[in-house]
This record gives C-alpha cells, structure tokens and sequence, in this order.
C-alpha cells in the first residue's frame, strides 16, 4: 500500500511539474502506450473493475496535450484504467487543422449527453459517465483523486471478450455475467480505438505540431451511439457474437476493441474491457 502511494505522489509530482514548465512538446517515445498482442482476455477476478476515463480533447486545444500525459500517467499507475480520447464536433477546439479532423458523431453524442457545450473549456473529461453534484465534465487536474477514490469498486457484471477475423469482418464475441442477485437492464457498447495517429495538434507554446502522437482516439462505436439493450439475469451466461465491417481508413494493427456496459436507466458504467485486435 506504501509503494502504491509512492507511485501515485510521483505521477502527481510528474503532472505538476508539466503543467508548471510549459513543455513545448511531448516527445513521442514518451505518448508511447506499447500494446500487448492477446486476442482474449478474461477480467481476472470477480470483483475486478475496470474504470472509464474520457479524455474530450482537440486539435486546437494547446493544453490538451498536458491532459494526455495526464491520462498516460494515471494508466501506469492503474491497469485497471481504459482511456479513450474522443473529439466532440460540437466544440471548436476539436475544429480540423488542415485535413486533420477526428471528430465522429458518437463522440458528440456522449460529450453532449455529459452538458458539454461549444463554450465548454478543453481539456475536460469524465470517469464511469456517473457526475458529482450534477456535473459530469471535470479538469484533468482532478483525474488522478477521482481514478484512485473508486479503486475498490467492485464489478457487478463479469465479462470474456474474443475477437478474430472472419470473411474480412471482425467477428467480436463476448460473455457476461451478472453479479447480483437482481436482474438489471444494461445498454452494452463495442468502440473502437485507434493508437499511434501521427497528425496535428496546437502545442502549450503555440506551436502547430504536425507530427504529434495521438493515442486512444475513438473512431466509432460498431453497434450505435448507445449499442445494444440486454437484460442480464443472476447467475447466467449471456453471450453475443456477431461481425462487424471497420474502416479501411484506420490502421487495424494499432486499433483496440473496448466493451462498455452501461446501466440502462442512468448510462453510469458497471464494467469495461479492453483488448488488443488480432493481426489481419
């Protein structure tokens, strides 16, 4: 317990000193995030939860490169933390430079579902889709005591997660269990991320950097804005499997599959699931 609060001050202390010196640029070996090459993966354990941050950023977003490092740091900390970054098209900081634009409806849809506005400051971000005193949008300065304060949470809904190729289509089949003793309505959601995107992106000291590295970027969800409406019942299995066409636009090696379970009445996250798509 010791070590881990080391761990945490130095990530702090890392993010601070960031913020305090203005680094003009973030060098890419250090946005790195090397991805392992499993295929499947279980949640080790029952009560194991995997948490949700949201990184809403933009390409004219000067600051939103701190925020990111912020993410990477508190993703080496927590292996229990997925990042996704999304590019709301509602807020002018996500405006494309060039012909740099990352924006994607979902993306839009879950920013403004959140109360954000085309007014709302960037860097901004969300953890689990749940608020505190009715506000969902918080500054990454913040990240890092709401990531390690749901630490213990424990997952209601255990998972399995299988992808492979399949006629030129990713075949993506999942299990869930519920871990309660009520049935509960879930909304669950199949997003694809992509890692490594060299482009561009407004820099602390007002630089245009061309040759940035953007990480966790999501490119859509398979299955809708807000996937597909299951009920879970106690104590049973309830598979899914089905093929999903993907871009020819993205670079699939560096793509990830991220499943999102959602309490259907609220959207607040009840697991996630991370993993690494298969090699076509």
């Amino acid at each position: 317990m010791v070590k881990k609060h080391i761990h945490i001050l130095l990530a702090l202390i890392t993010v601070l000193c960031v913020a305090l010196t203005g680094c003009e640029v973030i060098g890419q070996d250090s946005q790195l995030i090397y991805l392992d090459t499993i295929t499947a993966q279980d949640i080790p354990a029952e009560n194991t939860k995997r948490h949700l941050l949201i990184d809403y950023t933009g390409v004219n977003c000067v600051n939103c490169p701190r925020a990111a490092e912020t993410a990477h740091e508190l993703q080496t900390i927590y292996p229990n933390l997925i990042v996704v970054a999304m590019h709301p098209a509602s807020n002018p900081f996500t405006k494309a430079a060039a012909k740099y634009d990352y924006t994607c409806p979902e993306a839009d849809t879950y920013y403004k579902f959140m109360g954000g506005l085309p007014t709302t400051p960037f860097p901004t971000g969300n953890l689990d889709f749940t608020a505190t005193d009715n506000n969902y949008l918080t500054d990454n300065s913040t990240w890092a005591t709401a990531v390690h304060a749901v630490q213990k949470d424990t997952a209601l809904v255990r998972m399995s997660v299988i992808t492979q190729w399949q006629d030129k289509k990713l075949q993506v089949q999942y299990t869930l269990r519920l871990m309660e003793e009520q049935e509960r309505a879930v909304d669950i959601l199949l997003w694809i991320i992509e890692n490594n995107i060299i482009g561009a992106q407004n820099m602390p000291d007002g630089t245009l950097n061309m040759n940035y590295t953007h990480q966790h970027m999501l490119r859509t969800s398979l299955n809708g804005e807000w996937g597909d409406a299951v009920t879970l019942h106690p104590g049973e299995d309830t598979p899914h499997k089905a093929l999903y066409s993907l871009s020819d636009k993205w670079v699939l090696n560096n793509c990830q599959l991220v499943v999102v379970v959602l309490d259907h009445n609220n959207h607040q996250l009840l697991n996630a699931h991370e993993i690494t798509l298969p090699n076509k």
